[in-house]
């Protein structure tokens, strides 16, 4: 689901001190292409985009794939307190996480999903600073040094054109 549906509108609504990303048919368009060319080679993971909001301590969901609207709203935000979900942005770095059931360096929300691995890339700007992460989540701990370099470089390309395509609207 692209952020503007009416599930995601019904909930942004009772966020306070959220700044959300405008989500004009052009953002919805470029967000669903990127999800499509992520689930082309990951049809059974669920993908999560996040962007920073202007004081950096909080991350807005701005697009998903495969995600059950059962967790939409514990997944529509993440704070800077967020022990798996922000690593990517506070590190700067790209994260692996594998057996997230019995990982402690995973959160309890993350748990909660059910999933067994999870792979999170920082967005970054030209300018090096970190405006968000993608993550993908999925039932499969056993990948391959290749499918594993694959799907991050997939993640990095994805979160390039994002760094690119936010800047871009920014400066219009």
């Amino acid at each position: 689901m692209i952020k503007g549906t009416a599930a995601v509108n019904d909930f942004i609504k009772e966020l306070k001190d959220t700044d959300i990303v405008s989500a004009s048919q052009d953002k919805r368009s470029f967000y669903k292409e990127i999800l499509d060319n992520i689930s082309d080679s990951e049809e059974d993971k669920t993908i999560l985009v996040y962007l920073l909001n202007n004081s950096s301590t909080l991350a807005t969901l701005v697009a998903e794939r495969n995600f059950f609207s059962d967790y939409l709203k514990d997944f529509l935000t993440i704070d800077a307190n967020s022990k798996t979900m922000w690593a990517p942005v506070k590190e700067n770095r790209i994260k692996v996480f594998r057996n997230l059931a019995s990982n402690e360096n995973v959160g309890e929300k993350i748990k909660s999903l059910q999933k067994s691995s999870a792979l999170g890339v920082p967005i970054t700007s030209e300018s090096g600073d970190v405006i968000g992460s993608i993550w993908v989540l999925g039932n499969n701990d056993a990948k391959s040094t290749r499918e594993y370099v694959n799907l991050k470089d997939l993640l990095l390309e994805a979160a390039n054109k994002i760094a690119w395509k936010e800047e871009h609207d920014k400066n219009k």
